[in-house]
């Protein structure tokens, strides 16, 4: 992300998919969204109103409370990793997606084990979701550091 505002220069197809990271809600997107919005802000000037884009989900913080009270709440340990993420709070196979800094697809697997490895990539802050039966049940920043 650094690397393509020291650089200063973008591409529209990037500029188009960042454009479509940071017009999410942060509730859901996460820091991938404010990275996004960092990168749009800088080359157009657009900005975002998280009060809309939220409407209906609630505050960050009432999320989190009400999450850590349900049995249902997803934990991603360790973070940062040195390739295998696990997690806790939901059982049974799931998709696992990762994507990179840009919003960019990296890797999908299928996990039945509640782990995923995550040697195969760089270094990086990566998005992961967890969905189950196709239903987003978590989206997670992890921290990769195999060095």
């Amino acid at each position: 992300m650094l690397n393509l505002l020291s650089n200063d220069s973008v591409t529209s197809s990037e500029l188009t998919t960042l454009s479509a990271i940071a017009a999410q809600c942060p509730l859901s997107g996460g820091d991938a969204v404010y990275e996004a919005r960092a990168v749009v802000v800088h080359y157009t000037g657009v900005e975002y109103n998280d009060r809309q884009l939220c409407a209906g989900t609630g505050s960050r913080e009432n999320d989190q409370v009400s999450s850590t009270e349900n049995k249902n709440y997803i934990n991603i340990f360790p973070n940062p990793s040195t390739g295998l993420v696990s997690w806790s709070g939901i059982t049974g196979p799931v998709t696992v997606r990762i994507f990179n800094q840009l919003g960019q697809l990296q890797l999908e697997q299928r996990c039945t084990e509640g782990s995923i490895n995550l040697t195969p990539l760089q270094d990086g802050v990566y998005q992961l979701q967890l969905l189950d039966a196709g239903q987003l049940k978590a989206t997670r920043s992890v921290v990769l550091m195999k060095h």
